[in-house]
């Protein structure tokens, strides 16, 4: 009497990430899709078929934004970048599937600042009748900005600079203030040379 035993089947369910792969007697998976093995039974046991699905898990994606200043260098990956853009790496994951995070590069600037700048009391200097043009000295302006981004430039817009040949009269100085984040703020001050007047005899 000769009695032919069906097979008995298991079906198993095999999660992978994207990017990896999966071998199953002997062949290399990479996509989703059933694979259909018989593996061998031990002893007299009968082989069992086996139905494996393959699920391809999608990587997690993360996008972070990172504002920098213009003189700055941001290094990402072991690659250093300096201006702005859109960068994307594969970070591992230490439980689970790696992540694609997405990184927008940029600038602080231009942004709203506040700038101050100070300029020095008028500079009065007396000179002789007939004596020409004269010397003046003069402290350059403070300035100062909340701008995120370090960095100010002061600047000589009118007049001339400290230590230069001042004619006799009233001379304008002005000068400007420029932040990193594009904002600027502007003072003056008067440079006096003044002759002294001779006494009667």
């Amino acid at each position: 009497t000769l009695n032919v035993l069906p097979l008995p089947t298991r079906a198993e369910t095999i999660e992978f990430c994207a990017g990896e792969s999966v071998t199953i007697g002997g062949t290399t998976y990479t996509q989703p899709g059933t694979v259909v093995e018989t593996l061998p039974g031990l002893g007299d046991a009968c082989d069992t078929v086996v139905t494996y699905t393959l699920n391809v898990l999608p990587l997690p994606t993360r996008a972070e934004t990172i504002s920098f200043c213009p003189s700055e260098t941001i290094v990402l990956g072991g690659t250093a970048y300096t201006q702005p853009g859109t960068v994307s790496l594969t970070i591992p994951g230490t439980a689970g599937c790696d992540t694609v995070v997405t990184y927008t590069l940029q600038y602080l600037t231009p942004a709203p600042s506040n700038v101050s700048i100070q300029c020095p009391e008028a500079v009065n200097i007396g000179i002789d009748p007939g004596a020409g043009p004269t010397p003046a000295f003069y402290n350059i302006p403070a300035a100062a900005s909340d701008c995120p981004c370090p960095g100010i430039a002061v600047s000589l817009t009118e007049g001339l600079p400290s230590g230069a040949l001042f004619l006799a009269g009233t001379t304008e100085v002005c000068y400007t203030a420029l932040d990193s984040c594009g904002n600027s703020a502007s003072c003056c001050f008067d440079v006096i040379i003044r002759e002294a007047q001779a006494c009667d005899i």
